[in-house]
């Protein structure tokens, strides 16, 4: 992620000027995540913020959170869509562009768990080596 796109979500991290968006204003539950938005000279941001249950636990990223900010971004619903790791008391650990995070998540498949599914992603934005499994099937092999 660029340095300054960075330090510009940091601060809006660190001012919190992030609004919570609601299950019924975009369609989708993506609890224990949050979904947020923020305006800031003109630039509008969404963002995918992850938890994590320890200081030593891998986050957890919902799927249907994950593709709804890429479906904003892509659809310039949102000008810069990032994913944040967040500490469970809600220090900022890192930020990453929604589409380097899907890239690092292609051919992953998410994990079923109590509230849908999702990702286990390492500080790095990578799956999380004690989690998801690649495919092995091709694009022709897909039913």
């Amino acid at each position: 992620m660029k340095k300054d796109s960075e330090d510009r979500v940091r601060g809006i991290c660190a001012t919190h000027r992030w609004k919570v968006l609601t299950t019924q204003q975009i369609g989708i539950e993506v609890f224990p995540n949050m979904m947020l938005g923020a305006l800031d000279n003109g630039t509008k941001y969404g963002a995918l913020r992850t938890t994590r249950k320890g200081p030593n636990a891998d986050w957890s990223a919902s799927a249907l959170g994950l593709d709804y900010l890429l479906a904003a971004k892509n659809s310039n619903r949102v000008d810069v869509g990032v994913v944040l790791l967040c500490e469970p008391n809600g220090a900022l650990v890192a930020v990453e562009e929604i589409a380097a995070v899907m890239q690092n998540l292609q051919g992953i498949e998410p994990h079923f768990g109590k509230w849908g599914q999702f990702y286990w992603l390492s500080a790095a934005f990578m799956s999380a080596a004690n989690s998801g499994f690649m495919t092995n099937a091709s694009d022709a092999e897909v039913f």
